[in-house]
């Protein structure tokens, strides 16, 4: 009886594999494109996938990318620093990797230009590493496989407010496919698969590297999540996280869930700074101000909110948090908020594509002006 049950698996294996793979053939044979641009390194860090240009559209904007030679939205620059300059590497997340608008027009590129404009015996090179969806521990990870192969003189994390959200849950996430402390970025790796979920990782990269069926497949699954989620308007009870912790966390600055968020936010920017310290670079925290800060008729339909829960919103609490912690850390912060803040109540001009909520080209030109001032005050002394 295990013989024929052993035999009906075998039958069933195969004829699952043989129906993958004749769709698989067909699909390539029709000429369907593959629209994934990522990839995965050596350390299973996500990537673009290196030296491509793409279109990079949705309903407000499109725009035509070009990656460099390392895999990011940044210009191809050499490992080794020019005598004479100074290197600036901005480190984030989405609002950092800026598919939304044409290389040239972000702000790292922008702030790059602006700085050499008025400089004297000194190049700038201002480079930007970053990736959707990472968070300061994330951020962490590819300062040590990235930023620091480039010589830096300083070191920019770039803090969005849902950076609260990935970094609250990387203990069970990244402990999951990962070896060694998360907050020792000397021992920490995302490792080759040893275990269970590291050989379901491994196995999720090489197909969506590999099959234009898993690929779609895997698109639409994550899409359909995503509106799930959206429809139950889930939150955080407990340990169980779901989504958009970062707002509850906001509108009750003094609830467990809050605390604890913060106690570990706490603790990855302090990791971070000494990281930095330890290969004698200097290290920043930059708040990057996101759209829900200057429009509440945004934060109420992105986010689901009564309008009595926008108002509610403790935006002044995410940059004192970050403010007491830079100066326990005796680090430098400096937050974009006030500066879009202002232009947006002069002007009314959203900083943000209405349909994503990133920057537009106003929005970068906002954060170069805001960032360019801080460095080059005189009393802060960061440049040369």
């Amino acid at each position: 009886m295990k013989k024929d049950m052993a035999i009906n698996i075998f039958k069933v294996s195969v004829g699952i594999f043989l129906a993958f793979a004749i769709v698989e053939v067909t699909l390539r044979f029709l000429g369907f494109p593959s629209i994934n641009t990522n990839t995965f390194d050596k350390n299973n860090l996500v990537i673009f996938k290196p030296n491509q240009k793409f279109l990079s559209k949705d309903r407000c904007y499109n725009s035509i990318l070009r990656i460099n030679d390392v895999g990011f939205h940044s210009r191809t620059y050499s490992v080794e620093k020019p005598q004479g300059t100074f290197r600036v590497v901005i480190i984030g997340d989405s609002f950092v990797e800026a598919v939304q608008v044409p290389l040239e027009k972000t702000f790292p590129a922008i702030l790059e230009k602006k700085l050499n404009q008025n400089a004297k015996n000194v190049k700038y090179e201002v480079i930007s590493i970053a990736k959707s969806g990472n968070g300061t521990l994330m951020n962490l990870m590819y300062a040590r496989e990235y930023a620091m192969k480039l010589d830096p003189d300083l070191l920019i994390n770039a803090f969005t407010a849902n950076d609260l959200e990935d970094d609250f849950t990387a203990d069970k996430t990244l402990h999951a496919v990962s070896i060694g402390d998360i907050y020792n970025p000397d021992s920490f790796y995302l490792s080759p698969p040893t275990s269970g979920s590291r050989y379901a990782l491994f196995l999720k990269h090489f197909l969506l590297e590999r099959s234009l069926l898993f690929e779609k497949w895997w698109r639409n699954a994550v899409v359909i999540k995503s509106q799930f989620n959206k429809k139950m308007d889930l939150t955080v009870r407990g340990d169980e996280f779901q989504i958009d912790t970062f707002i509850e966390a906001q509108m009750e600055p003094q609830s467990k869930l809050a605390k604890s968020m913060w106690v570990k936010e706490k603790k990855a920017l302090n990791t971070f700074n000494q990281f930095a310290e330890s290969h004698q670079v200097r290290f920043i925290l930059v708040h990057l101000a996101e759209v829900y800060l200057v429009d509440k008729e945004e934060l109420i339909s992105r986010y689901h909110l009564s309008p009595e829960q926008a108002l509610a919103l403790n935006s002044d609490m995410v940059r004192q948090k970050l403010t007491d912690i830079s100066l326990e850390g005796n680090f430098p912060f400096f937050s974009t908020e006030s500066f879009l803040l202002d232009n947006y109540k002069n002007t009314k001009s959203l900083p943000v594509f209405s349909c994503d909520n990133h920057y537009n080209e106003l929005g970068h030109e906002l954060t170069t002006e805001a960032i360019y001032g801080f460095l080059t005050d005189s009393s802060v002394k960061i440049l040369k």
